[in-house]
């Protein structure tokens, strides 16, 4: 398991991912802003992680909790995804890097592959954490633990 701190929460990840380099990462359509993320890559189960964070400014902080940033975030995932049969099953509420954390889990579909993505938020006063999860639906494993 490889363990990794991105603005102090712990992750770990399982056995068999790699974190991509900035070439594989623009090939790829993931949330990539943030001021700091890593995208990790297991070849053999075909399951992508994305890893990032970014300070708000004060104001933001502090009226946007975790919930309304997940509504937000699942706004911005499902509006291009709609030409993948993009559907949104639930919000869900997890402890993640040992902290509470707002998600949402999701279906798409490419090229006739069913994929299942799972999204979650993390706050800390004025940082958002994410951490994002998308895999072959055969494949399923939870990396955001």
């Amino acid at each position: 398991m490889e363990e990794l701190v991105l603005n102090k929460i712990r992750f770990t990840l399982p056995e068999g991912f790699v974190k991509l380099n900035e070439e594989e990462v623009q090939t790829m359509n993931l949330i990539k802003e943030g001021d700091d993320y890593g995208v990790y890559r297991n070849e053999d189960r075909h399951i992508v992680a994305s890893l990032a964070y970014k300070k708000a400014n004060a104001l933001l902080s502090l009226f946007v909790n975790e919930k309304e940033a997940i509504e937000n975030m699942e706004k911005q995932i499902a509006e291009p995804m709609k030409a993948y049969d993009y559907e949104r099953k639930a919000f869900v509420e997890e402890n993640v890097a040992e902290e509470q954390a707002q998600g949402f889990n999701y279906t798409y579909e490419v090229s006739g592959v069913k994929m299942e993505g799972l999204s979650y938020i993390l706050k800390e006063k004025m940082t958002f954490t994410t951490c994002i999860s998308i895999s072959g639906k055969r494949m399923r494993q939870r990396i955001c633990l």
